[in-house]
């Protein structure tokens, strides 16, 4: 759903004291016959790797360009209108729930002299990411494949060893079911990070600047639908307030920003310019260590989930954009609960819980936050919410890369000093891709509240082999009940995504804004 969407023609006034009056309009943009076309988007951070099996959100945006898959998500609108369009394949039919016929199409080239891209080349591709043996950190998008079974050089059937809604759902449509060259692999010694050695989308790449640029060109050699743009310029700028200046300066055409940047631009919007904000399949919550010491107890969990003020922090730093989210899954999707079962504040009953549970005078925490300016803006909510009960509560505030790694055991040992997490994260247009990372499985990786419920893992295995909707939405309303009784998890909002742009461009992204096709974007004539 869009909430916002809308050209900007009136020149508005300097957020920042200093600001160039000259950067306030971002320039439009008119090509004349031979110029060279460049498409400039922001990204959060660096490419790290291209590895589907092991290739992160941004990642996808270096990746989509440069490689193929059978089909993709479309790019749309409406939040709930997550559909699949070809991509390379000319059929793709689920014969039954554990076999699903494909036929690629013809014609489709390899760069580096590695020949054509065949049926061979996506057997190679999902089969390796499915073996364990070979570590990739998204093996689970794969675990139920048993085999890939070729008819011809550009058919087969995908064979799984039990159903699983999934693959059918989300793994077809994500970045895992990208096909990268067996060849040029094999070549590379079976795995390779951000030189694939050989790929086959509209762009290839040209040059990449560590922490300044990635630079895509056409591929001479793609056969499909010629793209508007001749390079496409990817820039990482991890902080949404430079992304802002970067853009009013004209450097990139096209940026997330959040949601204080939104309403400014909103509220002062700039000629030449253009604000669409949807809703965000996400979810920002708060989370607590059930093994840490000071919460293991439920009661003192429970009274955290009471003393937090989540229409405040609503109000304070989703600036009322965003409503409050009844769970974990986003609107419009299977297992969207009406309602939190604990949806009031409550001050005087938080105080209780804790006196019964023997800390009548509160005490001392920590809650662990990036330090982005809206994560710290909603931690500091939290902490002055936390103080009325007498918890004091001192903010641990880390750039990405490191908060990443915090509840990581295999990365130290740092997860046994997480108490509080104020957290957030995308998914994909299924609920259960939420869930599952809350798993008994995923403890010490993504599951850092380490919520270990047996009733929510049987639920889980139920998930994937339904393929009733109204069965599978039952399951997971139920999955979402024990996390929050659990007092673990006080759910935010499902957050929106705020995209500003220059209006000689038309954006190509998922339904909910969050993923940019950057080789679908059109110049607008």
């Amino acid at each position: 759903m869009i909430i916002q969407d809308t050209s900007l023609t009136r020149r508005g006034f300097a957020r920042g004291a200093g600001m160039a009056a000259a950067a306030m309009a971002v320039p439009r943009i008119t090509y004349a016959a031979g110029d060279t076309k460049v498409l400039r988007i922001r990204t959060y951070t660096d490419m790290k790797t291209l590895e589907p099996g092991d290739a992160a959100f941004d990642d996808m945006t270096v990746m989509l360009p440069i490689f193929n898959s059978p089909i993709r998500y479309k790019v749309g609108e409406d939040v709930r209108d997550w559909e699949f369009v070809p991509d390379i394949a000319e059929e793709l039919e689920w014969v039954d729930n554990t076999h699903c016929k494909f036929r690629l199409k013809s014609g489709i080239a390899w760069t580096n002299g590695f020949g054509e891209l065949t049926a061979e080349d996506l057997k190679f591709s999902y089969e390796r990411i499915a073996n364990p043996e070979n570590n990739f950190a998204y093996v689970s998008d794969w675990d139920s494949l048993d085999r890939i079974e070729l008819a011809d050089s550009h058919s087969g059937v995908i064979v799984l060893k039990e159903p699983n809604v999934l693959v059918k759902s989300l793994t077809l449509g994500l970045g895992r079911a990208i096909i990268v060259c067996k060849a040029a692999v094999e070549q590379a010694g079976g795995r390779f990070t951000t030189d694939p050695i050989a790929t086959s989308g509209p762009y290839q790449i040209r040059s990449w600047t560590p922490s300044q640029q990635v630079i895509l060109e056409r591929n001479p050699l793609w056969s499909g639908d010629r793209p508007d743009f001749d390079e496409i310029h990817l820039i990482p700028i991890p902080d949404a307030n430079t992304a802002s200046l970067a853009f009013d300066a004209g450097e990139v055409d096209i940026t997330n920003i959040g949601e204080s940047l939104a309403a400014d631009y909103r509220d002062n919007p700039k000629e030449g310019t253009r604000l669409q904000i949807r809703e965000l399949v996400g979810i920002e919550w708060l989370g607590i260590n059930v093994d840490h010491p000071q919460f293991q107890d439920q009661r003192v969990r429970r009274a955290v989930q009471l003393a937090v003020d989540v229409e405040q922090i609503l109000e304070g730093t989703f600036l009322g954009l965003a409503p409050r989210a009844n769970g974990l899954v986003s609107t419009g999707l299977v297992g969207h609960r009406d309602g939190n079962l604990y949806p009031a504040r409550d001050v005087a009953q938080a105080r209780e819980l804790l006196a019964e549970a023997g800390f009548p005078d509160g005490f001392k925490t920590t809650l662990t936050s990036q330090n982005t300016a809206n994560y710290l803006a909603r931690a500091q909510i939290i902490q002055a919410n936390l103080a009325e009960v007498g918890i004091d509560v001192e903010i641990l505030g880390y750039e990405s890369g490191t908060f990443w790694s915090i509840g990581m055991e295999a990365e130290s040992d740092k997860w046994q000093d997480v108490a509080l997490i104020v957290n957030g994260w995308t998914y994909g247009p299924d609920a259960i891709e939420a869930l599952r990372w809350h798993r008994p499985e995923q403890i010490g990786i993504w599951n850092w509240e380490r919520f270990n419920s047996q009733e929510f893992e049987d639920l889980y295995q139920q998930s994937i082999v339904e393929f009733d909707d109204s069965k599978r939405h039952e399951i997971m309303v139920r999955m979402q009940d024990l996390m929050e009784e659990s007092g673990a998890y006080t759910f935010f909002a499902h957050g929106v995504v705020a995209n500003v742009y220059s209006d000689h461009i038309v954006p190509a992204l998922t339904p909910d804004g969050s993923r940019m096709h950057a080789h679908l974007f059109k110049l607008r004539t």
